[in-house]
């Protein structure tokens, strides 16, 4: 069932070693600000070496009033939403969180495996994190070569969530693709889905 929300306000947290300015998330910011939600898109500290307490205190230590907000993720920021959502207080509700190529523990082979530690220090408490929000949205592509289209299934599917596989567009970075200054495909997403 898609849940159409009044939202005042949004997040976007990037992804490792990126920042606010990178790929689409200042193209997506502004196509936010035109339609009147308040907007914060943070420089997650020390993101080339991502880490879950670090990153959640830093985002509940900010001030910034998550509730009933839109938060949006980009691979390891798209993990970070499900610790932050789990560690917020109880009278706090995100109304959407969107996942756009999250990933599962990696394994000790993968390159960036001693890299991306931090964020796995604990576990993801799935329940928790369902319980501060109203709809989930995970967002991955098929051709994804990093990150597993399955394991983005598995979150959905533990968040019961929607589970949105876009046919191309890989880990959505310009990097990979240098179209994604932009990523339309996610604001049509939102616009659907999402806003009223």
């Amino acid at each position: 069932m898609n849940t159409k929300h009044t939202l005042r306000s949004a997040v976007i947290l990037h992804g490792t070693s990126d920042s606010p300015r990178k790929h689409w998330f200042k193209w997506l910011e502004d196509s936010l600000q035109h339609r009147g939600v308040e907007i914060w898109v943070p420089a997650l500290p020390e993101a080339e070496r991502p880490d879950a307490a670090r990153y959640t205190s830093f985002l509940l230590e900010s001030g910034w009033d998550f509730d009933n907000s839109l938060v949006i993720g980009h691979s390891s920021g798209a993990d970070e939403i499900l610790h932050l959502l789990a560690a917020l207080p109880d009278q706090v509700r995100v109304s959407c969180a969107v996942l756009v190529s999250p990933f599962l523990q990696p394994t000790p082979d993968e390159e960036d495996y001693e890299q991306l530690l931090g964020l796995f220090a604990r576990p993801f408490e799935f329940v928790s994190a369902k319980a501060k929000c109203d709809q989930f949205i995970v967002v991955h592509g098929a051709d994804d070569p990093w990150c597993s289209a399955n394991d983005a299934l598995e979150i959905s599917m533990k968040l019961g969530g929607e589970f949105v596989l876009l046919p191309t567009g890989g880990h959505f970075v310009t990097s990979l693709d240098s179209r994604f200054t932009e990523f339309p495909e996610l604001l049509e997403i939102l616009e659907e889905r999402v806003f009223a």
